[in-house]
């Protein structure tokens, strides 16, 4: 794997977002599915009763690619929409608890990869946000449902048509995540106290997933495709028109 380090320290796995050098650990299609391979090669140990996602440096995720976004054909976009769903669901049926360990940025797809997790851990620096609607797009991966039942509905809404960013503080205020550390170490830390968690009754853990894999089988992850998709052509439309007319040639970012 180009993208991804992965380690297994029973009964905890981590797979970490390691994407030198690009600091904001974006996620392109090859990096989707190299996190779709490592989640199910992490689960295939049965000593496993944990897997934590985390990044490195400043970012857990600044989300999608969005150069790739704009050099897409609808072909691409269809896929890179397909596989980021399938992942989310993915982590959403692990027979294992998930926990997204949030040591910095985590931000549009980033975080609908953490809202997939069942619990959510972050270092004090993080910071939260699903910047679509600046971009003239909603999320893709089904992060309206997931933020929708994890935070009160009036952040929510704000969230998603503003583009805000929210601090660690007001994340664990809020609901998103529900620890908050402050370690120089935070990836340590955060193996430690997982651990603990893992020592809890497998039974007990067993039934927890089940319910938790129960619940989340009714969200639809796909129902934002139909707004995405014209939003998304309507954005490359204009890019063209913009190069026509003698602009830049840039992409608006």
């Amino acid at each position: 794997m180009t993208c991804l380090d992965f380690s297994l320290d029973a009964p905890v796995a981590l797979v970490r977002l390691a994407m030198p050098p690009d600091a904001n650990n974006a996620l392109g299609l090859s990096t989707v599915r190299e996190l779709q391979l490592a989640t199910a090669q992490a689960c295939q140990d049965p000593a496993t009763k944990i897997l934590i996602f985390t990044g490195t440096g400043r970012s857990f995720s600044a989300g999608a690619s969005v150069d790739e976004i704009d050099r897409a054909n609808a072909d691409e976009m269809a896929a890179l929409l397909r596989a980021g769903q399938s992942l989310v669901r993915q982590i959403m049926e692990l027979d294992v608890i998930s926990l997204a360990a949030l040591n910095g940025l985590t931000l549009g797809g980033g975080l609908e990869l953490a809202l997939a997790c069942d619990i959510r851990w972050a270092h004090a620096r993080a910071v939260f946000g699903l910047p679509e609607a600046r971009l003239g797009l909603i999320p893709g991966w089904g992060g309206i449902s997931l933020l929708w039942r994890t935070v009160p509905e009036s952040l929510c809404v704000e969230m998603l048509v503003g583009g805000e960013c929210i601090s660690a503080r007001r994340a664990y205020e809020a609901g998103l995540v529900s620890r908050l550390f402050d370690n120089p170490d935070f990836e340590a830390a955060v193996k430690s106290e997982a651990k603990k968690l893992a020592d809890q009754d497998p039974g007990v853990l067993k039934e927890v997933k089940a319910l938790l894999k129960r619940e989340r089988g009714r969200l639809d992850l796909s129902a934002g495709d139909r707004a995405f998709l014209p939003l998304w052509n309507g954005r490359a439309h204009r890019a063209r028109a913009s190069a026509g007319a003698g602009g830049s040639g840039r992409r608006p970012t």
